[in-house]
């Protein structure tokens, strides 16, 4: 694990998404690069003065920055490990609510407070939305069976997209928590 991706420019810019996310999704997590093509969140405290801590892998963010909308797509990642931040921190115990003999509940719900999120970066862009909906269904396991199941790629972008229009709705980031819980349960 390291503080530094390398590359300084991408490291201050990922430190910028990273503020505007957690002013967005109410959390206070440390931040650590790993040498992985996945990301993920843990609550164990590795940087001292936060809570929880979001891996990053570097050859996931490199993949993710290929396409012409890849840094909305690593800014849904990150937003989707804080709101994993979020659930294990939450005094509403969204990671205790939502477990189940997989992951797909809390995968699913993380996914709604990413797009979430995603709304209050971009606003109301259909185009770029599209583009994170098609690069995001190609991240997690879709095996129904796997205990790391994310969910079939419809309803990771059903997720997303809830998400996203409660966000434009002007629904509270509590209440589009409260209301995402509920919504992945039915998908």
């Amino acid at each position: 694990m390291t503080s530094k991706s390398g590359d300084p420019a991408f490291d201050r810019a990922l430190i910028a998404e990273l503020k505007r996310i957690i002013s967005v999704i109410p959390v206070d997590p440390g931040f650590k690069f790993v040498n992985a093509k996945n990301a993920g969140a843990t609550p164990e405290t590795i940087v001292n003065g936060t809570k929880g801590t979001v891996l990053i892998g570097i050859r996931l963010v490199n993949e993710l920055l290929k396409p012409r909308q890849g840094g909305i797509t690593v800014a849904c990642v990150l937003a989707h490990e804080c709101g994993h931040i979020f659930q294990f921190f939450s005094a509403d115990q969204y990671y205790a609510r939502l477990s189940g003999p997989t992951e797909r509940l809390r995968e699913l719900h993380a996914d709604v407070l990413a797009g979430y999120y995603l709304a209050k970066k971009m606003g109301s862009d259909p185009g770029a939305m599209r583009d994170v909906l098609r690069a995001f269904i190609d991240l997690g396991a879709y095996e129904n069976a796997s205990p790391d199941d994310h969910g079939s790629p419809g309803q990771r972008c059903a997720a997303l997209d809830k998400g996203y229009t409660l966000s434009l709705s002007g629904k509270p980031f509590q209440d589009s928590a409260q209301e995402g819980a509920s919504y992945v349960r039915g998908l």
